[in-house]
């Protein structure tokens, strides 16, 4: 059997209509009491990047955690909530997250726990593991009966796409994450690192929020795009090949999807059953994508590095916005940046292009530039 991917329209965020389409997204590619049972402890996943409100489309809207949280409760489950955010976190900033993106409200108002995830973790094996066959994650992931991810459909600088797979990421606590940005600084290697620990996540179902994406330089800096959709399916990386072709990304520009493709965790989009509305309504030809997406394909890895300057976006520190506040510094995980006479100062040599600098920078103050030689190669439309 072909696996089900359902694309439903919802043209905003108020609760009854959101609880309406998460409903139908769900029962159209599964039986949800056959996954979920009574008194299961169920983990439902956001995608909790960085403190911003729900209205800037960084962080998932509260109002699809909150009709999962009641979708779980009827089934008679027992829902958590927990993500680590991107970053070196504190308690505080983590309860400032949540609370700045509406979602630490719904958990008060529902009575829900939010769990640990920075500091209470554990040692779990990957029993499809290519490049890793143990990763620390966080004890919450393993504690629980199933996992429930509702990532926010965004581009992404290192990945172009943070949706299914990518949100995964989420449960690596946030003092590792840069170790692991570290280790693996090619896009291709990164990506099977994700997919080694889908194969421990193996989340029991997906809920997208798409109802207002993320295009351009996400997934904190982009431009909110009204795309009036929710999908869903039980194989994340399904879903994410759908996802891909309503916002005109080419299969093998998403370095998840192809690794996924090479793993044989799935097939390209003829393989695939599509549910809910056709693909040719709701695709987006004019989605705006990352700066940093590939301008020249096929390049040997050795090559590509000698010339990443040129081939390759690279951050750049705007000091009419920076505040000084380090957060660049101290996230980069090839230390690369300092401050130096009131200016963040960017050792190029050393730079990973991982983008986690203009990932993380509450600001915005760290942009992303081409090459003047590669600015007529750089397309990022479809």
């Amino acid at each position: 059997m072909k696996p089900l991917v359902s694309v439903i329209r919802c043209p905003g965020y108020d609760q009854e209509m959101v609880d309406r389409a998460v409903r139908a997204s769900i029962t159209s590619v599964c039986d949800p009491s056959e996954i979920i049972r009574p008194g299961h402890r169920v983990l439902i996943k956001p995608n909790l990047l960085a403190k911003a409100r729900p209205e800037k489309a960084v962080t998932t809207h509260p109002s699809l955690v909150r009709a999962l949280i009641n979708l779980v409760k009827e089934l008679g489950a027992h829902p958590v909530v927990g993500d680590s955010p991107g970053g070196v976190n504190t308690e505080a900033a983590v309860r400032g997250i949540y609370k700045e993106s509406g979602i630490g409200e719904v958990c008060r108002q529902e009575g829900v726990p939010i769990v640990d995830f920075e500091t209470n973790v554990v040692e779990v094996n990957l029993p499809g593991g290519k490049l890793y066959r143990k990763m620390t994650v966080a004890r919450a992931s393993r504690d629980v009966d199933a996992i429930i991810t509702v990532p926010k459909l965004k581009t992404h600088g290192f990945m172009m796409l943070t949706c299914g797979i990518k949100i995964l990421f989420g449960l690596v606590p946030g003092l590792s994450k840069a170790n692991y940005h570290l280790k693996m600084s090619r896009k291709e290697e990164f990506a099977d690192m994700l997919l080694d620990l889908y194969s421990y996540a193996a989340p029991r179902l997906t809920v997208v929020d798409g109802v207002v994406a993320m295009e351009g330089n996400g997934p904190a800096h982009g431009v909110p795009r009204k795309l009036d959709l929710i999908l869903a399916s039980t194989d994340s990386v399904a879903l994410d090949v759908v996802v891909s072709e309503v916002i005109g990304y080419r299969l093998e520009d998403v370095p998840t999807n192809l690794a996924a493709v090479k793993r044989g965790l799935t097939g390209e989009l003829q393989d695939l059953e599509i549910v809910g509305e056709d693909l040719d309504e709701v695709r987006v030809s004019d989605f705006v994508k990352p700066i940093t997406r590939e301008v020249v394909r096929g390049v040997p890895p050795f090559l590509k590095h000698l010339l990443k300057d040129i081939s390759s976006a690279k951050p750049v520190s705007n000091e009419s916005r920076c505040t000084l506040c380090r957060v660049c510094v101290d996230n980069c995980p090839s230390q690369a940046m300092r401050v130096e006479k009131e200016r963040v100062l960017i050792d190029y040599q050393e730079c990973i292009r991982c983008y986690c600098c203009h990932e993380l920078c509450p600001e915005g103050a760290i942009e992303l530039r081409v090459h003047p030689l590669a600015r007529p190669f750089v397309h990022t439309g479809s």
